[in-house]
This record gives C-alpha cells, structure tokens and sequence, in this order.
C-alpha cells in the first residue's frame, strides 16, 4: 500500500511538471520523457494493484484455510463429546441391568426364603403336634420357628411336658406356651 502510494504521487508530481513544462514551450523530447515516466509509473501502479489483488487473495485463501481448520477442529470435538456420552449412556445401561438382576436375584432369594421358612414351620408345626399329643385339642402355631401352643392341660406338668418336647423339635427358636390348666 506504500508503495501505491509512493507511486500515486510521483505519477501526480510527473504530470504536473509535464503540464509546466508544456506550458512553458520546451521541445518534444521532454514531453516524450515524461510520458514515458508516465506510462512506468501506471505500469508500476497496475502492478502494485494487481500485487495487492493478490495478496488479498492470498490472506482470504488463509483466513478461509484457518476457519476450515477451525471448524473441522470443532466436529471433531464434538464428535468426540458425542461418542463420550454415547459411551456413558451404555456404561449406566449396563449399570442398570446389572443392578436390576441383583434386584431379582435378591427377590427369588427373599422368595425362596419364605418359602423355605414356611416349609421349615410346617415341619416344625407337623413335630409340634406330634410332641404334644398327650394333650387333645392342643393348637400348634409356627411363625419362623416361633411355636406357640394353645389349649388346655389337665396338669401344670402335662403343660410343661408338652413345652419340653416341643423345644426338643429341630428349627424351633422358642416355645409360647399358652396352654391352660383344668383346675379339677
């Protein structure tokens, strides 16, 4: 752009001087001079303009280069966040699964549990019986090992007999004895 410039006012002070010296009555040959200046000095003007055509060119081509290279930097990242979510995303997935068959895993446990508890309370309830049948009409209960007898004795040591007996019977935990006694 200096260098336009530069060139702008020579051109200019070169055509002044040739218009004084016209003006004046010299010959020919100084005219001839400074056209010939002239004509250097367009060709030097066209040719720094078509200098600075180029290099605009040339910085829009670069200045183009680094928004591509920018932009292309950006769907990478993106790319990138996308396929971490995405990666996320199946790790909780496969979290989820995992605690969700340690959930039923647990239940068929719980469930085999009580069902193994109450088969254990009606072996138990069955032996109960069994033990107590000195006494009739005695009621047998089982809860998780828990025997509660319910009736009536015609002694405190039928009674306790009976509580004994069942006490001796595999899985009980306890014995309620609730019978009563006829007093005779």
């Amino acid at each position: 752009m200096k260098k336009l410039f530069a060139v702008s006012v020579m051109c200019a002070a070169l055509a002044g001087c040739s218009k004084q010296n016209a003006g004046s009555g010299q010959g020919t040959s100084a005219e001839s001079q400074y056209g010939n200046a002239a004509d250097q000095s367009k060709q030097q003007i066209d040719n720094a303009a078509s200098q600075a055509q180029r290099e605009v060119k040339d910085a829009a081509k670069a200045q183009q280069k680094r928004i591509d290279a920018e932009a292309k930097a950006a769907k990478s990242e993106i790319e990138a966040k996308k396929a971490e979510a995405q990666a996320q995303a199946k790790q909780q997935q496969k979290n989820i699964e995992q605690e969700s068959q340690k959930i039923q895993q647990a239940v068929g446990s719980a469930q085999q549990g009580v069902t193994e508890s109450q088969s254990n309370d009606q072996q138990i309830q069955q032996q109960a019986r069994d033990s107590a049948k000195d006494i009739q009409g005695v009621d047998v209960s089982v809860d998780n090992g828990v025997v509660t007898l319910r009736g009536s004795a015609n002694s405190d040591d039928q009674k306790t007999s009976a509580e004994n007996r069942v006490k001796q019977v595999p899985g009980v935990k306890e014995v309620k004895n609730e019978i009563t006694v006829n007093k005779q």
